[in-house]
This record gives C-alpha cells, structure tokens and sequence, in this order.
C-alpha cells in the first residue's frame, strides 16, 4: 500500500478500537446494573434469572441503561457525569462520525487529527470502563451477596470455557409458552460444586426452563437426561399454556395458571428462614 492507504487504513483501525471501547462499557454498564437491580431485590436471584435480566438490559439503549444506573448512589457523581457524556460520545462515534468528519478522511492532515482523536476516545472509554468496573466489582463483593456472586461467577466460567458464537443460539421466551412435561432435576452448579433437585419444565421445542422470583425462566442450555426424575402424577395437565411470567409475581410468591385445570404454586416459608417452595395445586371439579 501507498503511504495514503496506509493512513486510511490507520483511521479505520483506531476507529474500530474506540468502538469496540465502548461497546464494552456499554456492557460493563448493563452488567452493573443488573447486580445493582438483582441486590435491590429481597428475594435470592438465580442464574438463570440473572441471565434473563442481563439479556433484557442487554437489549436497552445505551442512554436508558445509564438514565437508570444513574439513579443509584453506587455510582459516584463524577462518574455520573462521565457516563452521560459517553452516552452522547458514543453515539456520536456510531453514527456520524464520518459524516462529520468527511472532508478531513481526503487529506493527510485530517487523517493525521483523526488517529489523534479517535486514539484519545479509545484511551477516554478505557478508563470509564476502569471506573465502572470498580463499582461492579465492590458490588460484588458485598457480604450477603453469595447467590449474587455465585451466579455471575458460574455465568462468566461458562463465557470463558466456550468458543464464542456471532449469535446467541438460546431462544428468547415468549410471554406465554406451552409445558409438555415437569421434571425434578439433579443439579451441580460448576462454580460451587453444590448440588440440589430443582423443578425443570419442559417446553414444546424441548427447552426446559426452571422457576425464578417472579415466574418462569430460563433453565439449564444442557440437560443430562439421566438426571431428570419426570413427575407422572401431572401428566394429564400437559399439555398447558402458561403465562412465565404472572401479574404481581414477585419475591417468590406467585401462581401460574397450567390451561384450566390447575395452577403452580409458589411460595417463601418464613418459619424455614425463607425456604421456597413450590407445589402444583389442581382446581377442584
């Protein structure tokens, strides 16, 4: 390449560095937010629902993920400020940079302020990210926080262990989904060695989901079959239409309707230090 396509290519580069900058605090943003809003909860978040609730911010804007951090006292004021201005940075690098820098692109001077510029952005999201993972972490490392912290640890082992797909494979759940089959599972959470029978609840398209706080959601991506005791006292229930996630539910106390003819029951047992448990509950006649 010529000396100009070498600069050309130059700006492309530290353009795709300081976008890749910021999609990782954008990350760090909702991953933040989403321990913070699990903590708030009074109830013990599972995993899986830490997956869901990730997933769900995951799919927010950028500004509506940091309207919402912003708003709690975790999060320095400085801080604050900084975030609200990689808001604007960011989308301002997405979607018009080009634009608005289309007549510096022709010439080498301009190149030459650009790979300064977008060196400086990439160096400027780092440290944001620095910042923001600080908090994340303190968050963490709180005392009382062990289902927390368990099930973002077993979350991050499983990234880690994994070749990584452009896509993720694992089906969103609709807002109402139809239950074949209830099963009781063994199962070992690889970050703490623990093992417990939990409900799993098989789908139509074979996706098997588990109960969280507030409903239904998503359950183990591998499931050993010979770990699944099936429960074929329900069977005739099945198939049911159910709604994952009921109105009001919340704090693990909460009905799901299966079609007409019986409801899951779930419920905290205060005089069991706040044992859950869940039961099916047919309608009588």
């Amino acid at each position: 390449m010529d000396e100009a396509s070498t600069q050309v290519h130059e700006v492309y580069t530290r353009y795709g560095l300081a976008v890749c900058r910021a999609q990782v605090l954008e990350t760090e943003a909702w991953t933040a937010l989403s321990l913070l809003e699990a903590r708030g909860d009074p109830s013990p978040v599972t995993r899986w629902r830490l997956e869901e609730m990730q997933e769900e911010l995951a799919a927010s804007t950028f500004g509506h993920i940091v309207h919402r951090l912003n708003r709690s006292r975790e999060v320095p004021l400085p801080l604050r400020q900084m975030l609200k201005e990689a808001v604007e940075k960011r989308n301002w690098l997405t979607h018009r940079y080009f634009w608005d820098r289309c007549v510096e692109l022709l010439n080498v001077r301009g190149r030459d302020l650009m790979i300064e510029e977008l060196m400086k952005l990439d160096a400027w999201f780092q440290e944001l990210d620095t910042q923001l993972t600080a908090v994340t972490r303190q968050i963490i490392g709180e005392p009382g926080l062990t289902l927390i912290r368990d099930a973002f640890a077993a979350e991050m082992a499983d990234l880690l262990s994994a070749e990584a797909t452009p896509v993720s494979i694992r089906r969103k759940l609709n807002k109402k989904e139809t239950v074949v089959k209830v099963y009781l599972y063994m199962w070992v959470d690889t970050a703490t060695g623990a093992s417990c029978r939990i409900p799993l609840f098989q789908l139509s398209d074979d996706t098997f989901c588990s109960l969280c706080d507030c409903g239904i959601t998503y359950g183990p991506e591998v499931v050993v079959r010979e770990s699944l005791t099936p429960l074929d006292e329900f069977d005739d229930l099945f198939p049911a239409e159910v709604t994952i996630k009921p109105k009001d539910a919340s704090n693990w106390n909460f009905r799901i309707p299966l079609g007409t003819a019986a409801y899951v029951c779930v419920e905290r047992v205060q005089a069991k230090g706040g044992t859950v448990q869940w039961f099916v509950r047919r309608k009588s006649g």
